[in-house]
């Protein structure tokens, strides 16, 4: 009768270990189940921090670009004073424009009839070439509008855009900007240690880069095979996360 009532202790008392067990699994499981979902949504908390304080970056930078191209724009208008109104107050005008702007690097003096007048760099200035633009954009949308930005492009490995403005008597003034400018905004300073930046025109072009970033005259809208006039855009971004603005 002793050994009947032992063996069936001994039966609960396993039944009941087993019942232990089982739970703890289950706890265990339980509390590590919640362990990765937390660390799941640090992880997203993270990267969603991450991004959108790279996203401030880029508008901040876009925002600080675009000042410094309005900035350009009102220091060209100067020299469409209606004051200045031969060739050779223009051409004074021109050269002093051209020692106070270095992003300048050429100006234009275009008469009504979009036939060249006046053209000088820092080195040479040449006279009545009488170049045909009667049909190109940029003065036909000057006359039009009073300014146009002409959409960015490059000499060599150097990018470039045009802005042009309308003076009082019809003529418009083109001024050829040079945008290595722009590389000042993108110093690793500012970007960060992990972080690369470019700028772009409209057309996906990169027109700037900080020094990890892609290359000058790289097109980033086309499938990539290795590591404004038009809008101008910033792109803040580090190996899987980017924040682009235009």
């Amino acid at each position: 009768m002793n050994e009947v009532k032992d063996r069936a202790g001994f039966l609960r008392e396993g039944l009941f270990a087993k019942y232990v067990v089982a739970l703890v699994g289950l706890v265990v499981f339980v509390l590590a189940v919640n362990g990765a979902i937390e660390t799941w949504i640090t992880y997203r908390g993270i990267k969603s921090s991450l991004n959108d304080g790279m996203s401030e970056k880029a508008e901040a930078t876009a925002k600080r670009i675009q000042q410094s191209l309005s900035d350009l724009e009102r220091q060209i208008s100067w020299v469409t004073r209606a004051s200045s109104n031969t060739t050779d107050l223009r051409r004074a005008d021109y050269a002093q424009l051209l020692r106070q702007v270095p992003q300048v690097s050429q100006l234009s003096l275009l008469n009504a009839q979009g036939r060249e007048v006046l053209r000088m760099t820092r080195q040479t200035a040449t006279l009545d070439s009488n170049a045909d633009f009667s049909r190109d954009a940029r003065l036909t949308e000057t006359i039009a509008r009073g300014t146009s930005f002409a959409p960015a492009y490059f000499r060599g490995e150097r990018p470039f855009m045009s802005i042009a403005l309308s003076h009082a008597d019809g003529s418009v003034t083109i001024a050829e900007v040079d945008l290595d400018f722009l590389s000042e905004f993108l110093i690793d300073a500012q970007v960060g240690k992990v972080a690369f930046a470019y700028v772009t025109d409209a057309r996906g072009d990169v027109l700037a880069a900080s020094s990890t970033g892609p290359e000058v005259g790289v097109n980033t809208s086309a499938p990539a095979t290795s590591s404004s006039g038009g809008t101008v855009g910033k792109a803040v971004g580090s190996s899987d996360r980017s924040a682009t603005v235009t």
